[in-house]
Formats: structure tokens, sequence, C-alpha cells
């Protein structure tokens, strides 16, 4: 879905600062693609299905981020091969 669920923390924020760091040298860019639609709701709950869906800018905003401070992309994909509905870095 995109958050952070067994990690140490889930401060999204301090997940950032961690993976620049350890990136910073090995320079490794980091692409996100995001598949229209596919934001974990497999198995969920109404209630967790809903506050997953209202997390979604707070979601797309975390992986852009990752992306664009790791020299990488960030792409919403709508599953045709050559269109995508969203941003390159």
């Amino acid at each position: 879905d995109g958050l952070p669920q067994r990690a140490k923390t889930r401060d999204t924020n301090e997940i950032l600062k961690e993976v620049w760091r350890i990136n910073r040298t090995r320079q490794i860019p980091i692409h996100v693609i995001v598949p229209v639609g596919s934001y974990g709701h497999h198995g969920l709950s109404e209630i967790d299905r809903a506050r997953l869906l209202d997390q979604r800018s707070v979601i797309l905003a975390f992986l852009k981020q990752l992306a664009s401070q790791n020299r990488g992309s960030f792409m919403v994909a709508d599953g045709s091969p050559s269109a995508t509905a969203g941003t390159n870095r």
C-alpha cells in the first residue's frame, strides 16, 4: 500500500532520512511505479480500506519524495503499455 507496516518506525520523514543516508554514497536510483488502483485493498476490512484511501495523498507524496531524493523516477501507471498518468522526476 506504500506506507511502512513492519518497520522500526512508521515515520515517513525518518525513513526518508535513513534511506538518503544509506544511499548517498551508493547513489542507487530508486524508481517508484504505482499501478492505478493498487493500494493494498485485498484482505482489508472496510475501515482499513477507507483509512488507506484517505491517506492516498500522503502515500503518494512519500513515494514521490523517496524516488526524487534518490535520483529515481516516480510514475503512476494506468496499466496500458505506453500510457502513464503520472509525473517523472
